[in-house]
């Protein structure tokens, strides 16, 4: 998300982001094979053109930040919907504990990748630096 974001013009990549309010009722749909009801459809049609009100001034281009930017929305809805069903079955101090021990192991992973291969990760210019004026 991050280098989306930085790539893309900030009311498109709200715009592409908020997508995952979207995303989550289609993953059960598919997954679960749920049926949406008429208002749960209208509710995601409402909600969809308002925030394209709100964050498209100029269109919709895509781009590689804006892909970026739905895939991070993609991911984020499968993370909503992986939620939702592991909730029911795992007591939310286990749930916490394990999701700590899940994002510091592969943060450490990341952050130990990116020390050795450096330049590999630079994926787009300057993503990875902060200049201070």
């Amino acid at each position: 998300m991050l280098f989306g974001i930085r790539t893309t013009p900030t009311g498109q990549s709200a715009f592409l982001i908020s997508l995952a309010a979207l995303f989550v009722p289609l993953i059960c749909v598919i997954v679960d094979k749920e049926v949406l009801s008429k208002r749960m459809i209208a509710g995601l049609v409402i909600a969809l053109t308002g925030v394209g009100l709100l964050h498209l001034e100029h269109g919709l281009k895509l781009t590689e930040g804006s892909i970026l930017c739905i895939l991070s929305a993609f991911c984020f809805a499968i993370w909503v919907f992986l939620q939702s069903k592991i909730a029911s079955k795992v007591s939310s101090l286990e749930g916490a504990f394990v999701q700590m021990i899940c994002v510091s192991a592969l943060s450490f992973v990341i952050a130990f990748l990116i020390i050795i291969f450096p330049y590999h990760f630079l994926i787009l210019p300057g993503a990875l630096s902060f200049t201070w004026r």
